[in-house]
């Protein structure tokens, strides 16, 4: 991830989605427009 300039915000980021989907409870696509990013970046990030 660093390669592409992720870095810590990308993990943190990485870590506010899953929290935001799987603890409460919102959905993916919500969760994409919410943070600003592609829903299928929510999905590889849920992916993990």
């Amino acid at each position: 991830m660093n390669a592409k300039g992720w870095g810590m915000k990308g993990m943190e980021l990485y870590a506010k989605i899953r929290y935001a989907v799987r603890i409460e409870g919102i959905s993916g696509r919500e969760a994409a427009r919410h943070f600003g990013i592609d829903p299928r970046t929510v999905a590889k990030s849920l992916s993990f």
